[in-house]
């Protein structure tokens, strides 16, 4: 069957004529449920968005470090470097521009000066490695590197990427052109907007096609759900979230990084709505409490790892985090004595939960409030715009609460995978993306996540793929093959960790191995721990890994005692 829209958003607010009221439309060849009234390309949105600002010129867009971006300067940079890209390096309409940066105020610029001159941005894992980040601009075939000098720097170290690299932040930024306004590119529904990388299922990431019609619709989608949280909040709690809060849109704070979706997203939403955002660099609680006692901020949006963390410290009891009206926690389950400590810390906080991924741009379910407080272990209802079906292995739909994969249809979904055609086909199957998830519908129409198709880690909210990190331990010259796998982890949820089996004759240190990784890939892909084995490893009929077999008779060195397996 077909699970449609159950979320609790007040009828008022997709009424005809309202904000969110929708349509049925089409973009390409695909008919979706569509908002009649808002942007139907994100270049459209973006273009909107800044002429409403240029009347508050002098507000803050963003701040980072005590360093303020106001949206007047923000559209000079933006126009002058739009004006570098297009008249000095001849970026022209769809051409590809990589951002490599960190979470700054140049991310965004750089951002909307590549949709402005007509470019498609790619957006790669400012965290990873050196040959991570030239595989990422390699595979989709940028024209032009836009990069902090860090990330300039690191990428340089094995050739360079080959193209030319515009360093912002640095004091080498083109010129800014005051009092200019950013003009954007008109694109079609159906055009690329932006590129974001997946975690590698195959051992290398996917490079993510989005379109502008998508984009847009998943901004819409989210300022709805904010809107539906609100009215969840007054009707919970009995007052309005915003009681006491001066007339300036509270500020947004971000904490992940602007090329994952639970970054890029936050931040469109603040700017539409005006609000200044206020970045984090390395996550750290006391920053977070620091900006917390400075401005005025109702929502927080974090993973558990960090919410443990902002729970652990001693300044919880202080007065800052009182203000706080929304806490959403999204990539992992919260335990069960964890969200209680939260009630207990914040019970003026109304929480809420979101399931979706990169391929779905955000949230395709969530909720919130007492309901989830009362089935911690689900992700929540259905969005408004989006179906989800539950097929089996041989793609039929499964009966009402049985297991199986999630797949998604909206007008957020992905449009493929760049330069994989083959990838494309078997994760899009009739405009439904299969999302890799094995879960099921309750009676209650609340979704579980019960397992992954894909063999991937979550720690600290960062996806990790097993198969990237077995693939490049197995590169060093001692390692016959690798094994990689999570553990439960208190702060982290899962902790990566990994098996190498060493070939004949070879040895090789758990260090030097670690060191051999973090030369490859990003620090957080890093196996926290490594054994060896010089057995091979059991495979089953078709020659995959039996992963279950092994890791039952395998005594983990790095286990206490009383942990290891039999």
């Amino acid at each position: 069957m077909i699970y449609r829209s159950n979320f609790p958003v007040p009828p008022a607010l997709m009424a005809a004529g309202a904000a969110y009221e929708t349509l049925t439309g089409r973009i390409g060849e695909r008919e979706y449920e569509l908002f009649r009234n808002a942007p139907q390309t994100l270049n459209q949105r973006l273009a909107e968005t800044l002429a409403l600002r240029r009347a508050i010129p002098d507000a803050w867009m963003t701040e980072q470090d005590g360093s303020i971006t106001t949206f007047g300067a923000f559209e000079a940079r933006a126009a002058g470097l739009r004006a570098h890209l297009q008249d000095t390096l001849g970026l022209g309409f769809g051409d590809r521009a990589a951002l490599v940066m960190a979470n700054r105020a140049e991310w965004m610029i750089a951002f909307f000066a590549v949709l402005a001159a007509g470019g498609v941005p790619v957006l790669v894992n400012s965290r990873g490695a050196g040959p991570e980040m030239r595989r990422a601009v390699a595979a989709t075939r940028c024209a032009v590197v836009i990069a902090d000098r860090e990330r300039s720097e690191v990428m340089a170290e094995g050739g360079g990427p080959g193209l030319p690299v515009v360093i912002l932040g640095g004091g080498e930024d083109p010129p800014a052109i005051p009092g200019a306004r950013l003009d954007f590119a008109p694109r079609s529904p159906e055009d690329p907007a932006l590129i974001m990388f997946s975690s590698g299922t195959t051992g290398h990431p996917k490079a993510i096609v989005h379109g502008q019609g998508g984009m847009a619709h998943a901004v819409t989608l989210g300022l709805l759900l904010d809107e539906a949280y609100e009215a969840l909040y007054a009707r919970e709690f009995g007052e309005d979230p915003f009681a006491g809060i001066g007339p300036e849109p509270p500020a947004t704070v971000l904490s992940s990084p602007l090329f994952h979706v639970a970054g890029l997203l936050p931040y469109l939403r603040a700017i539409v709505k005006g609000a200044a955002t206020i970045m984090v660099g390395k996550w750290n609680a006391d920053t977070v409490y620091d900006i917390l006692e400075r401005n005025t901020v109702i929502r927080l949006g974090l993973v558990p790892t960090m919410i443990f963390d902002m729970l652990a410290s001693p300044r919880m009891a202080g007065g800052a985090p009182s203000q706080l009206r929304f806490l959403a926690n999204g990539t992992a389950a919260l335990a069960p004595k964890t969200a209680a400590a939260i009630r207990q810390a914040l019970p003026q906080c109304l929480l809420t939960n979101t399931y979706g991924q990169t391929e779905t741009m955000e949230r395709v379910a969530g909720f919130g409030g007492q309901e989830y407080e009362a089935n911690l272990a689900a992700v929540g209802r259905v969005v408004p715009t989006t179906m989800l079906r539950v097929l089996r292995e041989d793609g039929s739909e499964a009966d009402a609460g049985e297991v199986g994969e999630i797949a998604a249809y909206g007008a957020n979904t992905m449009t493929g995978y760049y330069g994989d055609a083959e990838a494309s086909e078997q994760t899009i199957k009739g405009g439904w993306v299969l999302s890799g998830d094995l879960g099921r519908f309750d009676e209650n129409g609340l979704l579980h996540i019960v397992d992954r198709k894909k063999n991937m880690v979550i720690a600290g909210g960062e996806n990790i793929y097993c198969a990237e990190v077995e693939r490049v331990m197995a590169e060093h010259p001692a390692v016959a093959e690798a094994l990689a796998f999570g553990e439960p982890d208190e702060r982290l949820g899962e902790r990566l960790v990994a098996v190498a089996v060493l070939k004949t004759g070879k040895s090789v240190s758990e260090d030097e191995l670690k060191a051999h990784c973090r030369a490859a890939l990003a620090i957080y892909k890093v196996p926290r721990a490594i054994g060896f084995t010089d057995k091979p490893l059991p495979r089953n009929a078709t020659g995959k890994i039996a992963k279950g077999e092994f890791l039952k008779g395998y005594k983990r060195p790095w286990a206490k005692v009383g942990e290891m397996q039999p």
